[in-house]
């Protein structure tokens, strides 16, 4: 098996789809102690990266009835898997060299506070993973 730690450096976060929003904000935040980090708060839904301990974060996203026709209503369940990556762009090559469905390339994202190059991909059972390299708000390796 190839080493990767070059392109794999930990999990960022395991995004979680919630319709209890202020119970799961709550539980995660006052009961479980972890610390709110990048929010995003526009459009039809509000999303909240919660501190885990080593930047290590749970991803809230509020589902609601506008979003009722793009995805599964039926939480709490986790959305995907996202991997903390040196290198989003020679992750996405070799998981497509080995055969596995891309699903969105990579993508630079700025949303609220969050900033990143990402891409998502099908792991060997169907499950999501996201590749996310976190950078700064003028699109700089924030991980150097």
């Amino acid at each position: 098996m190839e080493n990767n730690k070059t392109l794999i450096s930990g999990i960022h976060h395991i995004s979680m789809k919630t319709n209890t929003w202020d119970e799961s904000m709550r539980f995660y935040g006052d009961v479980l102690g972890f610390a709110p980090g990048a929010k995003n708060e526009a459009g039809s839904n509000r999303m909240q990266l919660l501190n885990a301990g080593r930047q290590v974060y749970i991803e809230l996203t509020e589902m609601t009835e506008a979003r009722a026709d793009q995805t599964d209503l039926n939480p709490p369940h986790f959305a995907h898997l996202a991997l903390r990556v040196t290198d989003t762009a020679g992750l996405m090559k070799k998981v497509r060299a080995a055969g596995y469905e891309i699903t969105l390339d990579t993508k630079t994202i700025h949303s609220g506070d969050l900033h990143a190059i990402i891409g998502f991909f099908k792991g060997p059972q169907g499950e999501l993973i996201e590749a996310f390299q976190e950078i700064d708000s003028a699109g700089m390796d924030a991980g150097k």
